[in-house]
């Protein structure tokens, strides 16, 4: 895996080489059909492809018989995929009603996007009304009565613990001798709850086994990820860690254009990564803060006090 995308460019090179043949790769595909003939390819994320690993996967299989979702800005591994390079018939379907939200959970989200300023927007799903959203002016584990209080309402809608999705920053893990941990995780276990530990990269590897684990991821690993429940912890933090580090060094500012602003930029970039968990729950959304004077926490209780039909504050 170290050696990916070198290895997909070696392969890409040798079939426009004419090494590898159409008639290779036919025999392969006849050799292990269930490995490798498929009638349609479909492509998930796509947004977010190594650009050499899409240009050989429409190498090996006929573009007309792929379907892409892009995501679109929903973007962790860099610059967006380009998916119509050398192809000549393209037909976009635009997919822009919300199916996983609940109606003011898309509201919530199209909020956000304008009040930053991002051009984002998706259309509410009315089949699906409801959804609420609880902001936390303190860390989720000084909330000891909320946790159960989500549970029992998850549970009483044929839900689960494995139905819960929770997102923690870089600031919330931590490492000892014993290896790297989550202060969230801690909280849990002492608890007496069930954890699969999504922060840890060996955990990521399998799966959870039991409908009565707790999902715990780092923000970076949520994309693609959902629960009926999710709870952001230190939302903030998240937020000043994506500006921190796009915001470039006084020495880079003569590489930007002159018609961008570094800070702005920072914050644009900071707000999209934060749109990718806000987008994961069904029914409900809880927000934790780190601290109240920061610049996500002012602008989320400021939209609290203009939407409090939607948004709970808890103290």
């Amino acid at each position: 895996f170290d050696g990916y995308e070198g290895l997909c460019q070696q392969a890409l090179d040798l079939l426009n080489a004419g090494a590898i043949s159409p008639d290779d790769i036919q025999s392969i595909k006849d050799e292990s059909s269930d490995k490798f003939d498929y009638d349609l390819v479909f492509v998930d994320e796509g947004q977010d492809w190594p650009q050499v690993e899409a240009d050989l996967i429409k190498s090996l299989y006929a573009s007309e018989k792929m379907c892409v979702a892009d995501g679109i800005d929903q973007l962790v591994r860099g610059s967006a995929t380009d998916w119509d390079k050398g192809v000549s018939d393209v037909k976009l379907v635009s997919l822009d009603r919300c199916l996983r939200l609940k109606r003011n959970l898309s509201v919530f989200a199209n909020e956000v996007a304008k009040a930053v300023g991002l051009n984002w927007n998706v259309k509410p799903n009315k089949d699906a009304g409801g959804g609420r959203v609880l902001l936390l002016t303190k860390p989720f584990m000084e909330y000891p009565d909320l946790q159960n209080e989500l549970i029992e309402a998850a549970k009483s809608k044929g839900n689960a613990e494995i139905d819960f999705l929770h997102c923690v920053p870089s600031s919330n893990i931590q490492e000892n001798k014993d290896g790297r941990y989550s202060k969230l995780i801690q909280g849990f276990v002492k608890n007496g709850h069930e954890v699969w530990d999504g922060t840890d990269p060996l955990a990521r590897k399998d799966f959870p086994h039991r409908p009565s684990q707790l999902r715990v991821v780092q923000y970076a690993s949520c994309r693609g990820l959902e629960g009926w429940t999710v709870i952001l912890e230190g939302l903030d933090d998240y937020w000043s860690e994506e500006y921190g580090g796009h915001v470039p060094d006084s020495d880079a500012d003569d590489e930007m254009p002159n018609f961008v602003d570094p800070e702005r930029a920072a914050e644009n970039f900071a707000w999209q990564k934060v749109l990718i968990p806000l987008t994961r729950p069904i029914d409900t959304l809880v927000i934790s803060l780190s601290n109240v004077d920061s610049v996500c926490a002012k602008m989320l209780l400021d939209m609290a006090s203009r939407m409090s039909d939607v948004i709970d504050v808890r103290r």
